[in-house]
């Protein structure tokens, strides 16, 4: 059987190599969540305030650091 090869290196795939990119996809599906609830609810404050994105961002942003919780956190509160 031939081995597995990096398409980066070309080198053989490593355990490491393997646990690092399934790591890294985990944080990059988290991210893009993240981004998703942020974006959703930054709409509602635009649409319940009637204000613009960078003033509901900017609301979402200021409880987050009130708060000192994360952004992501705050945003899922708006639901």
């Amino acid at each position: 059987m031939w081995p597995v090869r990096s398409p980066r290196s070309g080198q053989p795939w490593r355990a490491g190599e393997s646990r690092e990119l399934a790591q890294q996809k985990e944080r990059l599906i988290d991210a893009v969540g993240t981004g998703r609830v942020v974006n959703v609810a930054i709409g509602i404050l635009m649409e319940r305030h009637r204000i613009e994105h960078q003033e509901a961002f900017d609301v979402t942003r200021e409880g987050s650091c009130r708060e000192r919780r994360k952004v992501r956190e705050i945003a899922s509160d708006i639901f």
